[in-house]
């Protein structure tokens, strides 16, 4: 079974109450929804689902999941001249946090791999570059689009203030 021939709804949380999180081709899913803050824009939420292999380390789900997230924030030019244009962009991104959802449809390795990942960000990834975590940095190496706009966390705290 693969979720996509089903009727989800990425936007309705609920949908997903009754999804096997497993797929026959050897995958398993994982559903979470992110509050992005930006610099200098309003914030937005949104939900999203990354597709794993079996195997995966905590640190790939984690990579999954963070990638699924940014792709959906979009980057300006792709977000020009759509509903997204004028929102926050990639571009501007200071803070994503998330939660993921129905942990208790995982076995028990799939789970402490989640475990794994979330108590060591507790749901949050900064991008400020005085506040980045090891992934953060490997994010943003390879896309030089990545919160090149936002100021380091010093800077944004005395504004702040």
């Amino acid at each position: 079974m693969n979720i996509q021939n089903k009727n989800y709804n990425i936007s309705d949380l609920q949908s997903f109450k009754d999804c096997n999180f497993y797929n026959t081709s050897g995958t398993f899913l994982t559903v979470s929804d992110f509050i992005a803050s930006f610099e200098e824009k309003e914030q937005i939420t949104f939900n999203v689902v990354a597709y794993h292999q079996m195997d995966a380390t905590a640190e790939e789900i984690e990579k999954s999941i963070l990638s699924n997230a940014l792709l959906t924030i979009g980057d300006r030019e792709r977000n020009e001249g759509t509903h997204f244009e004028g929102m926050g962009t990639i571009e501007t991104l200071v803070k994503l946090s998330s939660c993921t959802h129905y942990t208790d449809k995982y076995d028990p390795v799939r789970l402490e791999k989640i475990k794994e990942f979330t108590l060591r960000q507790n749901g949050k990834w900064y991008f400020q570059p005085d506040q980045r975590c090891k992934i953060v940095n490997e994010f943003c190496s390879k896309d030089s689009n990545l919160a090149c706009e936002v100021k380091p966390y010093k800077e944004y705290s005395k504004k702040a203030a």
